[in-house]
């Protein structure tokens, strides 16, 4: 019996999520969906949510979607933008191209990376912090990439000791906070201690008061250890 109801809810949960993927299919807008996935370099049958909504049998828009799709690809087929993503050492989509100005694109790809990757230019633009997508020429690319190095090498340092300076400065925020909950810790103590000095609503107030001062400062060491972790994972990513 228990098998049964264990399995009819496993089918029930499978008919939920796929009513909700047919919701989101049937909401979409198709035309900016074919619009993304071509600004992303990608085609649309290889694209995970119109996938899904075929899974499911769900509405998909093919026309609306192909719409997006070319004037996106148009957009990103522009040899000037090909030019424009070389100077910037950006990677570049070309089988999206593929029957669209490819070989006029490689073309202007080529000499717009060729700025970028000029030897004198090297060692500033890993000095900041730009990430190098294998962009260069071959033929360029060893002696780009011995400036670019030495340029890394300083932005990671640099970085990392702004970085660890920066949680410094937070653990010293924290440090004091701590060190004012422990002071309206003792001011709670104290008025336990003399609480026949008072009158019961008058020490409820109070203690309410600090409380909410101690939580406060509670609010404020959780948000900047958020902080801090955030900012030790970002170490962690410089290469």
């Amino acid at each position: 019996m228990v098998k049964y109801i264990i399995t009819g809810l496993i089918f029930l949960q499978i008919g939920c999520a796929s009513s909700r993927i047919k919701d989101n299919c049937k909401d979409t807008n198709w035309y900016e969906r074919g619009y993304a996935i071509a600004m992303k370099g990608q085609m649309t049958d290889a694209d995970f949510f119109v996938k899904k909504c075929e899974s499911v049998k769900g509405f998909v828009n093919y026309q609306d979607l192909d719409v997006g799709f070319k004037a996106a690809r148009e957009k990103a087929c522009d040899p000037k933008q090909a030019k424009a993503a070389g100077k910037k050492g950006e990677a570049y989509h070309f089988p999206l191209c593929s029957s669209y100005n490819e070989r006029i694109m490689r073309s202007n790809y080529e000499k717009g990376a060729k700025s970028f990757c000029h030897p004198e230019k090297a060692y500033n633009k890993g000095l900041s912090g730009v990430m190098y997508k294998k962009s260069c020429p071959q033929n360029m690319e060893a002696a780009f990439l011995q400036g670019y190095e030495r340029g890394r090498k300083q932005f990671v340092l640099n970085s990392t000791k702004s970085k660890k300076e920066s949680v410094k400065k937070i653990d010293s925020k924290i440090s004091k906070l701590e060190s004012k909950i422990n002071n309206i810790k003792s001011r709670l103590k104290k008025i336990n201690k003399e609480s026949f000095r008072y009158s019961s609503e008058e020490i409820q107030v109070k203690r309410e008061s600090l409380s909410s001062e101690i939580q406060t400062h509670r609010w404020a060491i959780d948000s900047l250890q958020s902080e801090k972790i955030q900012i030790q994972e970002e170490i962690q990513k410089i290469k």
